[in-house]
């Protein structure tokens, strides 16, 4: 028999290290979890990268995966919807005049602008570098606040529109006003296909999310949850999110 919780993970940086695959020491205790439990999964990932991090028998066991903010779900790697929108010339503009007066000086790489269905992610750095080079701005951005502050820049200019948050270590997820991650919550309850348990009520959610602060990729869904009297674990890391998993949610 199932836990009547409905749990609801976010990846990078929560299940996995950034980009990176699930540790091995994670994955069997995390299959045992997904048996037990009804998990939903989340990421401003699309699936390819998702598919990188988690492999094909989790993806297939979880009840399903929002990608891309929750702009298209996947079960059974099976697509079942996805939203895309086309995003204003002038955005896509200032982008890239962004882009070129960064005062990152440090060697930078290519795709600063990925299209993903209903989002943008944009990264200074450019998402085709290796981890060292992802560690070595990470780093840098957390002295300077380079990313927090391009997307209080674009929120100013922008808000009416879009909505702007830091994801990962390199880069800023772009959406269209209110298609964040929270949208999956809406769809949960109010799907006709009752791919989840029956009257969910926000009291049975259990999130987990490493960027769940004002200005992260998890801020909306974690916020609305708790507002709703669900539970949220702000999450540092793997580490803390399988110890808290093994200790609070295992079944002796």
């Amino acid at each position: 028999m199932k836990n009547e919780k409905v749990f609801i993970f976010d990846i990078d940086g929560t299940l996995t290290p950034p980009r990176q695959k699930i540790k091995d020491s994670h994955y069997a205790i995390f299959m045992n979890f997904i048996i037990e439990n009804e998990v939903w999964l989340v990421t401003g990932s699309d699936l390819k990268k998702t598919q990188e991090q988690l492999d094909g028998f989790i993806l297939a066991n979880v009840q399903g995966v929002f990608t891309c903010m929750g702009n298209v779900l996947h079960r059974n790697l099976a697509e079942i919807y996805n939203k895309t929108i086309e995003f204003d010339n002038d955005l896509l503009n200032e982008l890239e005049n962004i882009r070129k007066n960064s005062k990152y000086h440090y060697e930078k790489f290519g795709n600063h602008i990925e299209k993903r269905s209903g989002m943008i992610n944009f990264s200074v750095l450019g998402r085709d570098t290796d981890f060292k080079n992802r560690k070595k701005y990470y780093e840098w951005d957390k002295k300077n606040g380079e990313r927090k502050n391009i997307t209080k820049w674009l929120s100013d200019y922008y808000g009416n529109y879009y909505d702007f948050a830091i994801g990962g270590e390199i880069s800023i997820d772009i959406i269209q006003k209110g298609c964040d991650k929270s949208q999956c919550l809406n769809w949960l309850n109010a799907s006709p296909e009752k791919l989840c348990s029956a009257d969910l009520l926000f009291e049975d959610i259990v999130f987990f999310g490493d960027k769940t602060l004002e200005g992260g990729n998890d801020h909306s869904i974690a916020k609305m949850i708790e507002d709703n009297s669900g539970t949220v674990h702000h999450i540092s890391g793997p580490e803390e999110t399988f110890k808290i998993i093994y200790e609070k949610y295992t079944k002796s």
